[in-house]
């Protein structure tokens, strides 16, 4: 499927035929970072001729995918990895913010970087509630220490 619209081959199984889709949308996303900064007309010719191409590929491995997903009689592991997918849950923040053109990377590290916010909160906590436990067991040793001095004195004075 190297070849700029070739079909998979039909035997491929899914997993093969995403693996191909997502190489090929990486591939896509490289040729973007890498884009040339020049004021030649000819390398922006040829880049954006790589990216007419890269981007063709992409959508023969989506078309590629997609039928087989749809026609439904491939191996059993290709049912199962449909029904697995098709199972999968979506959060609904996520398509939410992707009608809003928001890129699912930006929402997954938001994600991140809330989930380490809170758990950096929850460990300031327990060390709190550490520290408060201590304390009361030190406060709770010396009351039984002066209650024994006490007593202790209390005993000798008879």
């Amino acid at each position: 499927m190297s070849a700029g619209t070739a079909t998979a081959d039909p035997k491929a199984g899914l997993q093969e035929r995403l693996h191909e889709l997502l190489n090929n949308l990486y591939n896509t996303t490289e040729l973007l970072k890498t884009w040339p900064e020049s004021d030649d007309a000819s390398v922006h010719v040829e880049t954006t001729t790589g990216l007419i191409e890269s981007l063709q590929q992409v959508l023969q491995s989506a078309r590629d995918v997609e039928t087989k997903v749809m026609k439904g009689n491939g191996t059993e592991d290709d049912k199962k990895l449909v029904r697995e997918l098709k199972e999968s849950p979506v959060p609904l923040d996520l398509l939410e913010l992707m009608d809003y053109d928001v890129n699912p990377d930006a929402y997954a590290r938001s994600l991140l970087h809330e989930s380490l916010r809170q758990l950096a909160g929850l460990k300031r906590r327990k060390l709190a509630l550490e520290l408060l436990g201590n304390a009361v067991e030190q406060g709770m040793a010396r009351r039984k220490k002066s209650k024994n001095e006490a007593e202790e004195t209390a005993a000798a004075a008879v």
